[in-house]
């Protein structure tokens, strides 16, 4: 780590500038290779530590970025005061991981993006009919299979529903057009490629619900912005979603293909499945005031200790 450093700071100017100290604080927004130029009055942002809790996905869990994502951690829990999660399961998560001093960890819920409360834009969404909707990369721990599978259970019952994806396709993109084509449910099944973020929150609008049968956690941000479009939510019940999401949601097992059907059927059969007073006291919960009262509450108590 020292020798890197002192190489380092002397090709890259704005590493000089971090080593040197001459700052009041430093807001690390990630976990990266920069952090080992911090001190301990510095704040980073742990996302999630699924390269530890879903190894078995490669894109999380091969060896090489697994070695790497965790001498970052470990780097983390050493070297920093102030140590940012997205909730009470990522400061449980952190601190078991790396034996890390729990006072070191403050939780600052994800609040809904702006690009869902400032949209404007508005699309023609006839050609989907009724759907589900699901944005997401094509990684396989998004866990689109099972979701198709799950819907090929309910497509004969329920005859007017389909699923739109949006995301890149690549990835797992060829594969799961395949296993689509093996159900014969290539019109019941679209792919409407990469979404520009002011454009989502029509999808959202439009869809009979969220479908998000992903493994990784501990929460999300895409059921906030359904929330914030008034739009119901079906999620897999892992980590911190159920405190996440609250009533809000309804959960299932995402390694489960009929639990996943069955969460559909509920939502399809369920003429109204959010109370309005849930919605408002969801979006109150991920509304950037209460995101920034957090953030001010952090660094004040970060600056009298």
């Amino acid at each position: 780590k020292k020798i890197g450093r002192f190489l380092l700071t002397k090709f890259d100017p704005f590493l000089r500038f971090l080593d040197s100290n001459n700052y009041d604080l430093v807001f690390y927004p990630t976990a990266s290779s920069l952090t080992y130029f911090s001190n301990n009055r510095d704040i980073v942002s742990v996302h999630d530590l699924m390269h530890i809790y879903e190894r078995r996905f490669k894109e999380s869990g091969g060896f090489l970025r697994y070695l790497f994502r965790q001498n970052i951690h470990k780097n983390i829990s050493n070297s920093f005061n102030s140590i940012l999660v997205d909730s009470r399961t990522g400061a449980d998560q952190f601190s078991e991981s790396y034996k890390c001093d729990k006072n070191k960890i403050f939780v600052l819920e994800f609040c809904c993006p702006t690009y869902i409360t400032d949209s404007n834009t508005d699309f023609n969404f006839d050609k989907f009919g009724d759907y589900f909707f699901y944005p997401a990369a094509f990684w396989p721990h998004k866990n689109h299979k099972n979701l198709i599978l799950a819907f090929a259970e309910i497509a004969n019952e329920h005859k007017s529903i389909n699923l739109v994806f949006s995301g890149k396709l690549k990835l797992e993109y060829n594969n799961l057009k395949n296993l689509i084509d093996s159900l014969k449910l290539n019109d019941r099944v679209f792919f409407t490629g990469f979404i520009a973020d002011n454009e989502l929150s029509n999808y959202y609008k439009n869809s009979r619900g969220l479908v998000m049968p992903t493994f990784y956690g501990p929460t999300n941000i895409p059921p906030i912005e359904a929330v914030y479009s008034n739009c119901p939510v079906l999620v897999s019940n892992i980590y911190g979603m159920r405190n996440q999401m609250e009533d809000y949601a309804i959960y299932f097992n995402p390694s489960d293909v009929t639990s996943i059907s069955n969460a559909m059927i509920t939502l399809l059969i369920n003429k109204e499945p959010i109370a309005k007073e849930t919605t408002l006291r969801l979006k109150n919960k991920f509304s950037l005031e209460r995101f920034s009262n957090t953030v001010d509450r952090i660094l004040k108590q970060i600056a009298y200790e």
